[in-house]
């Protein structure tokens, strides 16, 4: 887990950085990287009539509402108490 926070970490110091250059930003993203990006998701993603994000957001509303549900028949079937809630 801590090697994810230091990932974190370095990859938002290395976009502050190159933040600093935007010829180089220009060069390589915007004329280089960028649409190669953006041809591979077009291909992937482009015969869906709707965003990916959406499906996205969708799930974990759904995942947040049935965890709550359950939470819910917990405390009303008294398997939980207070001190499990904190």
């Amino acid at each position: 887990m801590k090697w994810s926070w230091t990932v974190l970490i370095l990859l938002a110091i290395l976009i502050h950085w190159f933040s600093l250059y935007p010829p180089v930003i220009e060069q390589y993203y915007t004329n280089g990287l960028y649409p190669f990006i953006s041809k591979v998701q077009r291909f992937l993603f482009g015969w869906i009539p709707f965003s990916i994000g959406d499906l996205f957001y969708a799930f974990i509303l759904i995942m947040l509402v049935v965890k709550l549900v359950r939470l819910f028949k917990a405390i009303f079937h008294k398997k939980i108490n207070g001190s499990y809630l904190w």
